[in-house]
Order: structure tokens, then sequence, then C-alpha cells
């Protein structure tokens, strides 16, 4: 990546660059215009960056040898259209394609060009600070009681049907786990608590493995007596009741969906023309226990609510456990659980990588987290607030999400905008969005390549 700060005359805007706005020093300094959310990286970070990652993204990884477009060809017709919107996002993140903001220095005329994110699940640059968002919006929610981090996942069998009727099992995966809990609660303990579901599709080594985390509160609102009810020996429900009541609701969901015609059975791999059924796979799932697990106590949720959420807002791996790719395949780390879960490494061909890694792409719009109980929206307003009022504590407000502007400075310890020749606060001369050739050529890039931030003083 080259650098990209000086050397763009202002005048581009006002001519070929589609100038879509401009902005007096004012406006600049005060932030009233805040569409300005590109996120910079500096020179020193990225040698960082590729220190921990050994230089592999997956960025690279999708643009080397065309292997995108490739995985594009090799599965037309089926790749779905949250898949290639947030991989297109990925691939044009802080390129020209994005768009950009320029800067000047009043005194001296030092530009700086900072570029657009792209926001997509897909974007591991991206993904960080909206995790670090969501997950204080969710503490923003929470009560300051114990809570219980629950984990609840479903046979082999079923994740089949899943991959072939996606939305409408996800959907009864996170009815079923929500119920399961408030029904007992309800029934045996005489409270509703809040919970927080977050889906995970994927496991360690990437396959297709759905299963829901619950963050679930330790006591929860009595309608009878009018006020929060604690657990006082820190015990939430046995195990071996939920793990039963979890079966029942997910067979009894999919058997009504079935019903009603809103489930596909998945084609049968030896056969093509013939499908599964559906009462052989409920045969064979209900010999076996299904997987249910219940933590401890905790005391502290926020570590737990940051596990859970860390790949909402991003790619499902790490890219520090990318180790190597030698063009055709993919070598990455992760925990083998049936072997206690001890690190071991994997070892894919390039499009098997992409294909598991773009199957965990969520439809455009499908809520991957979700809130019931007293923490349900229809009754934040109500039965969250008198939980609260029961338990003497007022709502946090919560804190602005910091801009880009704030989190450089704060990771770097120095403001972006100052001009590093003379000391004075930049001002915006405009932005620019849309592809352009002459763009990329004046800021000397190739095009597709990305523009690095970097001090040009």
């Amino acid at each position: 990546m080259r650098s990209c700060g000086a050397g763009v005359p202002p005048a581009f805007f006002r001519q070929g660059g589609r100038l879509h706005q401009s902005f007096s020093r004012s406006e600049a300094v005060s932030g009233t215009r805040r569409s300005f959310t590109g996120q910079a990286r500096s020179e020193g970070w990225q040698e960082i960056m590729e220190r921990i990652v050994g230089g592999v993204t997956i960025r690279d990884i999708f643009l080397a040898n065309g292997n995108w477009e490739r995985f594009e060809e090799e599965n037309a017709g089926r790749i779905r259209p949250a898949v290639r919107e947030n991989v297109r996002k990925m691939l044009q993140c802080r390129t020209p394609e994005l768009g950009f903001h320029m800067y000047s220095c009043p005194v001296c005329g030092e530009d700086r060009v900072v570029p657009h994110s792209c926001k997509s699940r897909m974007c591991s640059s991206c993904g960080k600070p909206a995790t670090d968002q969501w997950a204080e919006a969710v503490l923003n929610r929470t009560l300051d009681v114990p809570y219980h981090h629950l984990v609840m996942s479903v046979p082999w069998q079923l994740r089949v049907v899943t991959l072939a009727n996606r939305r409408v099992m996800l959907n009864i995966l996170f009815r079923s786990a929500a119920d399961a809990i408030l029904e007992w609660c309800e029934r045996y303990k005489g409270f509703t608590p809040g919970v927080t579901a977050v889906m995970h599709t994927f496991g360690g080594d990437l396959k297709f493995h759905p299963h829901v985390h619950l963050i679930v509160t330790g006591g929860g609102w009595s309608e009878e007596k009018g006020r929060w009810i604690g657990l006082t020996d820190g015990f939430l429900m046995p195990e071996a009741g939920l793990k039963k009541r979890w079966k029942f609701q997910v067979t009894s969901r999919m058997n009504a969906a079935y019903k009603a015609g809103e489930l596909t059975m998945p084609r049968m791999e030896q056969d093509g023309r013939r499908r599964w059924k559906l009462g052989w796979i409920m045969s064979q799932v209900f010999k076996l226990i299904w997987y249910v697990m219940i933590g401890s106590c905790l005391k502290e949720i926020g570590f737990a609510v940051r596990y859970i959420g860390r790949y909402t807002r991003r790619p499902v791996i790490a890219e520090g456990r990318i180790l190597r790719y030698d063009e055709k395949w993919v070598v990455f780390r992760c925990k083998d659980y049936a072997q206690g879960g001890k690190r071991v490494t994997k070892t894919l061909r390039v499009m098997d990588f992409i294909g598991r890694l773009v199957r965990h792409i969520p439809d455009k719009h499908f809520r991957m987290v979700r809130h019931y109980g007293v923490f349900a929206n229809r009754v934040r307003g109500t039965k969250l607030a008198a939980s609260r009022e029961s338990l003497g504590q007022k709502k946090a407000e919560l804190p602005a999400a910091p801009t880009w502007r704030e989190r450089w400075e704060k990771r770097t310890g120095r403001d972006p905008l100052i001009c590093t020749r003379c000391g004075m606060e930049m001002v915006l001369v405009g932005y620019f969005f849309g592809k352009h050739a002459e763009l990329y050529a004046m800021l000397g890039l190739a095009p597709g390549e990305r523009i690095e931030y970097r001090d040009t003083g």
C-alpha cells in the first residue's frame, strides 16, 4: 500500500472528483458534520498487525489469484445476496471506491486523505469498533445482578436441515432456547428472568455448527409479588431438565413448521433425487441427549458479553489464527474440543476456506442477537424499569460512540487532524464517493488498492 497524504489538489473535488459537500472551518472543528467515519491506520500500527497475523489477511486471500471471482463462478446461483454484499464492501474497504475525506491545513497547505471504512461483517478492522459498541449497548441494558452463561446446541442431523432452511431454523433455535428457560423459571421459580441470546453458526474449525449462547439473570421480576426475586443459592435450574425442555421445544416447532410447509428437507448426498425424511431425522435425534451447558454464577458479565459477542460484527475467525497461505492452501489454528480443547492446526483448500467463511454471514436484517424476558424490547419500559426500581438501581447513560478521530487519538496518543508541519488544526475540504480511474492515478494507487493513512510532514 502506498502513502496517500499530500499531493492531491482540493480543486480535484470540484472538477472530476464529484464534490458532494464542502464545509467551513467552524463546522469541521465543531464536529457538527459527523458523516466522516472513515477509520485511519498508521504505518506503525500496520507493521504491528503484520507481525501478529504473519502478513495474511482475509482480504488478501480473497483477492489473491482472483480467488473470490473464481469462487463466484464455481458457485453461481448459490451465493446469497448478503454474502455478495458483505464481501464486496470488505474488498472495497478503505479504497477510493468507498470514498474518502480530504483535510487540508489552512496555514501550510498540507493535505491529508482519510479513507472510508466499509462496516462489513467480513472486515476484521471494521468489526472491532462495531463489536465494542454492541457490547456497550448490551451492558447498558443489563442489571447489576449475578448472571449465568448457557450454551445450547443441536445434534449434527439437524445441522443439515438448518443449512437448507437457514432463516426458519435459526428462528426456531432462538425461540426454543428462550422459551425453555423462561417457562421453567416462571413455573418453578415464579419470576421472569432477563435473557440475552446470541446465535453462533460456527465451530472452531469453521464448520457449520449452530448453537445459542445465552446470558441469563440469576433471578427475575415477579408480577405476583411486585418485586425482583434473586437466587439465594446461585442455582439457576437442573441441567438434565433443561436438556429435555430444549429438545421438546425444538422438535415440536420443527414439526409445526414442516406441517405448515415452511421446512424443506435437504436432498441426500448419495442420491440427489431423494430427500431426507423428517420422521426419520426425529427418530434419530430423540434417542440422543442434547448438549446443554449451564455455567457457574457470574458476578460480572462484561467478559461473558464480549466473549459471546466478539464475532457478531466481524468474521468468524480472527486473522491472528491464520498461519499460512500459499495460493492453494490456508493453514489456521483452532481448538479441537473432541480432544479437550487442544490447540490444533487445520489445512483447507482456499476455495473451501472461503466457502466456510461466507457460510456464516447472516442474511440481511436477520438479528443474530435477541433479548427475552425482562430484557425484551416490548417490556423494557415496564418490567425492566420496575426491576431496576426494585433493585434500587438507575439506568446508566449510554456513552456516545467514539468517532474515528477519537479512536485514533486514543490508540496513538495524537490527534490525526493536527498538522504535523505547523501544528494547526486541519479543516475539511470535501469528501468523495465512487469509483474513479483518475482518482486512483492521482493518489498513486493501482485499481482496487487501499489508501493507507500516514503522516506526510
